[in-house]
């Protein structure tokens, strides 16, 4: 339902597709994204007319500079296949290469109601601060990580033990789940 290329370095231009195929051989297809734009262009009218990236929309090397980004596709069906096929296209990548933390594929589940009010995104800092006696403060900077606060308050008693639950089950606190605030809102996935 959902695949993602995590803590990726692609270049603003940059491009990949996806197929899914059910044969090592790779000649029986059951998905294919197409050619998907790793950045899609912002709206216009959220930049600055002297912006250099005003007529492209596509985020600059400064926007793109220490941030650990994902790129996600979110597929119109579950499709299940043996064997996936990742093609990246960023020739003009400034960094020579094209590095990939890891690659996510995932069934998805969008609880049938929505959160309740009040749910919010931000960034958990885990920077350790140290006073010195005269109060001069030293930090020991640790990257910080995403938090998504929400609460499900509205779930029918099977969608709670059956999808919630069972997510809960099987990812503890040690493994992932790859959450998306708005999947209408390709901007920001």
């Amino acid at each position: 339902s959902v695949v993602s290329l995590c803590r990726h370095n692609f270049s603003a231009n940059a491009t990949w597709r996806l197929r899914g195929y059910l044969d090592a051989g790779l000649t029986n297809l059951a998905y294919d994204s197409g050619t998907l734009e790793v950045w899609p262009p912002l709206d216009s009218l959220q930049l600055e007319w002297q912006d250099d990236n005003f007529w492209s929309g596509k985020p600059d090397a400064e926007d793109l500079a220490g941030f650990y980004w994902n790129a996600i596709h979110i597929l119109t069906s579950t499709t299940y296949a043996r064997y996936w096929k990742v093609e990246i296209f960023d020739s003009a990548n400034p960094a020579g290469y094209v590095e990939i933390g890891r690659m996510f594929l995932s069934e998805a589940w969008v609880p049938t109601l929505n959160m309740s009010y009040g749910a919010s995104l931000g960034y958990n800092s885990r920077t350790e601060v140290e006073e010195a006696w005269d109060g001069t403060e030293y930090f020991d900077y640790k990257a910080p990580f995403r938090v998504a606060n929400f609460r499900l308050e509205n779930l029918s008693t099977y969608e709670a033990m059956m999808r919630a639950f069972d997510m809960q089950r099987v990812a503890g606190i040690d493994k992932e789940v790859l959450f998306v605030w708005d999947q209408s809102d390709v901007q920001h996935l």
